[in-house]
């Protein structure tokens, strides 16, 4: 994140709407990038196309049973998006490419995978930090809700 510490959140109100937008979409695709690389790693534990909480229903003592959806919901975590298609997510969508479940965090930490955990939850910090964590939302979408949260009139009016 060294090379996105030209402006912090603070500073994002000094700036234009249009060098703003440039920043937090630099953040975006910096944040999106890492999240794409931490996903090849299988800390869902998918297996013959079912998930950790699909597979096994209940992954430890005292846990409630997570329920077996069938194997007609292919991706059970973004069943219903409007941008779910045949082949999967149709955009680049930050918070559903880091978003995991109890039973994912669980499989995570059972299988030693602690540097996954904090990687991900890195990005949801820095992401929230920008207001980038919308859920089911575009790049686009992300980057418009981002840029309403911050008041340009104080300096452009």
């Amino acid at each position: 994140m060294k090379t996105l510490n030209t402006l912090n959140r603070k500073s994002l109100y000094k700036v234009s709407p249009e060098r703003a937008k440039k920043f937090l979409t630099k953040v975006f695709d910096h944040l999106y990038k890492r999240a794409v690389k931490l996903t090849q790693v299988n800390y869902c534990g998918v297996s013959c196309g079912k998930c950790v909480a699909q597979r096994v229903g209940k992954l430890f003592p005292g846990q409630s049973g997570i329920p077996d959806f069938g194997s007609s919901v292919k991706n059970r975590c973004c069943n219903g998006c409007k941008y779910l298609t045949k082949d999967g997510c149709s955009v680049e969508a930050l918070y559903c490419r880091i978003w995991t479940c109890g039973a994912a965090h669980q499989y995570m930490f059972s299988k030693g995978m602690l540097d996954i955990a904090h990687k991900l939850e890195e990005i949801k910090r820095i992401g929230d930090i920008y207001s980038l964590m919308t859920y089911r939302c575009s790049k686009e979408e992300t980057i418009k809700s981002a840029l309403s949260h911050i008041d340009f009139s104080k300096k452009f009016s």
